[in-house]
């Protein structure tokens, strides 16, 4: 019987590979900063197309005084502890960040514990 360790790297290596190094280099890449505007207030990213193979790069800004937090919705990434059906956002730090592999940038919603706090994306692009 395989171990979990095991069966985690069969899932490596039949899902996680594939999917990140079978596809071609992009001739560029786009950079965006988004400020939130009001702490509380959580803010869409821009619409952004993001090619299959290809990740979207959420980065706090090195700047950042707060903590900012990510969301699939706009309620699921409100910064205070009143949330939907116990939803915690994910968070990030001042120049932490995260790669999602989504379609679109527009997918995610920020919130930051300290209004003018933001992140940097990035985006490979055709």
């Amino acid at each position: 019987m395989a171990s979990r360790l095991q069966e985690f790297a069969i899932l490596l290596r039949d899902r996680v590979k594939p999917y990140f190094f079978t596809q071609p280099n992009k001739d560029n890449f786009i950079t965006l900063q988004v400020k939130v505007q009001n702490s509380g207030t959580p803010m869409q990213l821009p619409d952004v197309k993001i090619a299959d193979g290809f990740l979207l790069v959420v980065k706090a800004k090195k700047g950042n005084t707060g903590v900012i937090s990510i969301g699939r919705t706009k309620s699921a990434a409100v910064n205070t502890t009143t949330r939907p059906n116990n939803t915690n956002p994910f968070t990030l730090e001042a120049n932490e960040s995260v790669k999602l592999a989504i379609t679109n940038a527009n997918k995610v919603w920020i919130d930051s514990t300290v209004s003018g706090d933001g992140v940097e994306l990035l985006v490979e692009q055709d």
